[in-house]
């Protein structure tokens, strides 16, 4: 059985292998069941898809049954394919959401059965559209801490981000691998955040680097969608990947403590497409996208190396 190699180590690292994928991924007894996302137009037909992995290698578990469910009515009984998928094909007639339930009755007898939701975005193709990074954008820290604890989400972002769903349909876009998207999805509820599809990498994805993967990923939903108009994320490689795509790119810049690191990240930012605006917290981010603000990379990296002159005047010499 194949397994997820990189995530794996982590856990044995972190949890010693006993109950790891329970703690770290939110697994039943060994047994997590990941629901992936989908945006769809109308009357397209989309795959609605599960996978199931089981043990601290999160090993693909195949030959296993999978019930398929629609507002508690079961749609397709079907199993596990050799990497753990199973799958059924849907229709949306209509602009609107669609939630499928999918369980996998356990292995052992004892044990309770892994769930999954999976949500069907049906939109048209003009609808308005907004992408958005979890980490260090919407997650106050980073993987390691979202594999270990319950991290803060950034001052301010859920109620930008709902205030935002009331004109945009909200796309969640991480390079996190699938595995975690069951727990990503738990974390987005419990802090409030507007629904909408939860996208992670595929094991074939991960392999590759964060940017190339979001390009890729967002090359594929501008041929579908026209209306996918502004990106939000922390990182250069963000940037890089919304401006491939045409989407008005939002960067959250975090300053960094010591005067060394903020001139670092001054330096760094001339790598970045010049429309992009460059800001400093979500109360920044919401002026941008519906208020029509500007904040300039030239600015934001005046003010970091005012602030790094501020902490040491003699500039690091």
């Amino acid at each position: 059985m194949r397994a997820w190699p990189a995530i794996a180590c982590l856990a044995l690292l972190a949890a010693a292998g006993c109950g790891a994928a329970d703690r770290l991924f939110g697994a039943i007894h060994g047994e997590l069941l990941c629901g992936y996302d989908v945006l769809a137009l109308p009357n397209e037909k989309v795959e609605v898809r599960v996978q199931l992995l089981a043990g601290s290698f999160l090993s693909d578990q195949k030959n296993r049954p999978i019930r398929f469910l629609r507002d508690g009515k079961v749609v397709k009984e079907t199993r596990t394919d050799d990497e753990g998928h199973a799958s059924l094909v849907f229709q949306p007639g209509a602009r609107g959401n669609t939630v499928f339930q999918a369980e996998a009755p356990p292995a052992n007898p004892l044990g309770a059965p892994a769930r999954a939701d999976i949500h069907v975005a049906c939109r048209e193709a003009g609808d308005p559209m907004c992408v958005v990074d979890l980490d260090k954008t919407l997650v106050d820290s980073g993987v390691k801490e979202v594999l270990l604890g319950d991290p803060d989400a950034m001052p301010g972002s859920p109620e930008v981000m709902a205030r935002l769903a009331r004109k945009f349909t909200i796309i969640y876009l991480t390079h996190r691998p699938e595995p975690m998207e069951p727990k990503s999805k738990v974390w987005l509820r419990s802090k409030t955040f507007p629904e909408g599809p939860v996208l992670c990498s595929t094991r074939r994805q991960f392999v590759h680097s964060s940017e190339q993967y979001k390009s890729d990923v967002l090359a594929e939903l501008t041929g579908r969608f026209r209306a996918i108009r502004f990106g939000v994320g922390d990182k250069e490689s963000d940037a890089d990947a919304y401006h491939a795509n045409g989407l008005h790119t939002v960067l959250l810049v975090i300053a960094k403590a010591d005067p060394k690191h903020l001139r670092e990240q001054a330096d760094d930012l001339n790598g970045l497409p010049e429309d992009t605006d460059a800001v400093a917290g979500w109360a920044q981010v919401e002026k941008v996208i519906l208020g029509g603000g500007r904040f300039p990379r030239a600015a934001m990296q005046q003010a970091l190396r005012e602030q790094a002159d501020r902490v040491d005047p003699h500039k690091g010499k």
